[in-house]
């Protein structure tokens, strides 16, 4: 866990930590990524090893994109890959070219259809979205669903500002990115967790964020209202979801196989 603390992975021939998608360890032109198999076969295990890196050698920066076996360019070619809204070109943890979600504001993919690709558009989270009039796009679980918008009255015909109710706390509805709930001497604010996807009193400073106020106690045993750990337990929630993608589509392809 200290490797994930430090937003890296713990490279076991040196028992050091490295950061993914650099050389690392490696030797020339390779760089550390997931080992695919691992993660895929369901050992859950999330082993780096070096492997040759196939666009590194490009005087521009470039992406592999294992649909075409060819290096984009990462700029230029993000809209031609990744066409749909909400979406993102980036290199995952296994060094691939994907279409990712926008985290800026969070958003999801609408996980209702049989099957979910990353050419699949996103759409922001507590948000209409692809619901109907009076439904919003919340995360349920690991999956997103539509929901009737317990802030509907609020939300009508205000395009300036976000009402998402705080089912874990008073039930009431708040602005996204407001003081809301939150203690007014504290720098918490009302938002999305990036981890858990749900809204919570969110302080960040200098890269640090909390975790759900109903994870952590105090010395009295009473729960806390704001925990603080690293942000890089995003990371390895992101880790998880890559590898849980990874798995989806080894699946789809034995399907169609």
């Amino acid at each position: 866990m200290e490797c994930f603390e430090n937003g890296s992975v713990l490279y076991e021939p040196d028992g050091k930590c490295y950061k993914l998608l650099q050389s690392g360890p490696c030797a020339r032109n390779q760089w550390l990524v997931l080992d695919k198999e691992q993660v895929v076969t369901g050992k859950g295990r999330f082993r780096p090893v070096c492997v040759q890196c196939p666009c590194c050698d490009k005087p521009f920066r470039a992406v592999y994109w294992p649909a075409d076996g060819q290096c984009h360019r990462l700029l230029r070619d993000s809209k031609q890959l990744c066409p749909f809204p909400g979406t993102v070109l980036q290199v995952d943890p296994f060094g691939e070219g994907e279409c990712a979600c926008e985290k800026e504001p969070l958003h999801g993919r609408w996980d209702a259809k049989s099957e979910v690709t990353d050419n699949d558009p996103c759409y922001p989270l507590y948000q209409r979205g692809p619901c109907d009039s009076g439904y919003i796009f919340v995360p349920n679980d690991n999956f997103t669903r539509c929901e009737k918008d317990p802030c509907s009255q609020q939300n009508k015909g205000n395009s300036s500002a976000t009402y998402v109710v705080w089912k874990a706390g008073d039930n009431r509805c708040y602005v996204l990115g407001s003081k809301g709930p939150c203690q007014s001497d504290t720098a918490a604010t009302f938002n999305i967790h990036p981890v858990t996807r749900r809204p919570e009193c969110i302080y960040r400073v200098n890269q640090i964020v909390d975790l759900p106020t109903t994870c952590d106690r105090d010395q009295n045993g009473d729960c806390r209202k704001e925990v603080v750990l690293p942000s890089q337990n995003q990371y390895l929630s992101d880790l998880i979801l890559s590898a849980k993608k990874q798995r989806e589509k080894r699946r789809a392809r034995r399907r169609k196989n």
